[in-house]
């Protein structure tokens, strides 16, 4: 539990803190008043949290692994000024599980912060067969965090990278064209590619017409 800006927070992010405010500034083109959006990997609740506070018109749907849920579901019980629905419990790999966010309304944005590279790239391509499934065509997909680009080698973002995959070979920082290129499989466009702090991006895809 850590004490920020008078907040206290279980699970608290000090990345989700400093970068919610430009992802803010950005994404808040992407979403209209009365915008439905499923968070996929919502950590602390810090993002939900703060961008509902901007637009109260937001139904915000929060989701995390089973081992998480349970102080996510106490954050946002104990800090939000708004009324959000219960925590899903989500792997986009457990077929269970998406079948119990498939069986919500459906949504017009899917968000997610820091996953793709912690996910395998099977989850990746889970994760993206989900958008396709929950989101309405002209739906969006707003994805944050670092992503390698061979003609912008960043050496931070393929020094961490490196990192991840000597804790887990299966994470690693996701390279844009295998990024572009699932979700295009999936029936999407590449719409918007926002740079950010810290050598982070915010990509934006748009569902296509079947």
């Amino acid at each position: 539990m850590v004490i920020n800006d008078q907040t206290t927070y279980l699970n608290y992010a000090p990345a989700a803190d400093r970068n919610k405010q430009p992802i803010w500034q950005v994404l808040q083109a992407y979403l209209p008043s009365n915008q439905s959006v499923l968070e996929v990997a919502s950590g602390s609740g810090q993002h939900a949290l703060y961008f509902t506070q901007q637009n109260p018109q937001l139904r915000w749907q929060c989701t995390e692994l089973s081992d998480a849920r349970d102080a996510l579901q106490i954050n946002l019980n104990e800090l939000s000024v708004s009324k959000f629905p219960p925590v899903k419990t989500l792997d986009v790999l457990n077929d269970y599980f998406v079948s119990e966010i498939k069986a919500l309304a459906s949504f017009d944005c899917l968000y997610t912060s820091n996953s793709l590279h912690i996910m395998s790239w099977d989850g990746c391509l889970a994760f993206m067969s989900l958008a396709s499934q929950v989101l309405p065509e002209g739906g969006v997909c707003a994805i944050y965090g670092p992503f390698l680009y061979d003609d912008q080698p960043v050496q931070s973002n393929i020094d961490f990278s490196a990192w991840l995959k000597e804790r887990n070979p299966e994470s690693g920082v996701r390279d844009i064209k295998e990024v572009e290129k699932g979700f295009r499989e999936e029936g999407f466009e590449f719409l918007a590619d926002h740079a950010m702090p810290a050598n982070n991006r915010l990509l934006i895809f748009k569902k296509s017409s079947n």
